[in-house]
């Protein structure tokens, strides 16, 4: 099986720079939501290699405001994603990634693709001309590249900021 684009190990970006700096898509860990990952991100869990290292009692206790299922399985199925997506040893360092699903259009597949690319917060997002936009995107074959757009719009909204002059053309 093919991975998709929103897992492969790394990323090159429009100017031929390697990414390998972002964070993995935890949601693919069976028990963890939206809530949880967003909960890891503030603990400085943001790759499946970081969260394959942590033992349980210790996210035992970063989660102990939540109800959590399956938590001791986390580590194990943390270990082998990273090992099929070669992302053992990755590490994110950056700010704490937005969640972009939040924004209309926007799915866990995209949300993944921008962070792959560099684009981790909704100011950055706002500020990311179209055209670069739609040339990142381009690989995931979007039905619709005029709904970029209303995300650069909402991204500005959501970072108070106003969104970048690019728009414009």
């Amino acid at each position: 099986m093919m991975a998709s684009p929103s897992l492969r190990a790394s990323s090159t970006l429009q100017t031929g720079t390697q990414v390998d700096n972002f964070p993995d898509n935890l949601c693919l860990i069976k028990g963890i939501g939206n809530t949880i990952k967003r909960k890891l991100y503030t603990k400085g869990i943001f790759t499946w290699a970081d969260l394959a290292a942590t033992e349980p009692s210790v996210l035992r206790t970063y989660l102990a405001d939540l109800v959590v299922n399956q938590l001791e399985r986390w580590p194990k199925q943390a270990a082998i994603l990273a090992k099929k997506y070669n992302r053992e040893n990755a590490h994110y360092v950056g700010p704490i990634p937005d969640e972009f699903s939040c924004i209309p259009g926007i799915g866990a597949q995209v949300e993944q693709y921008l962070y792959m690319h560099g684009i981790y917060t909704f100011a950055q997002l706002a500020q990311t001309p179209h055209a670069q936009l739609k040339l990142i995107l381009q690989p995931l074959k979007l039905k619709n590249y005029a709904s970029l757009r209303p995300w650069l719009i909402k991204a500005a909204e959501l970072a108070h900021q106003p969104a970048s002059v690019a728009l414009q053309h």
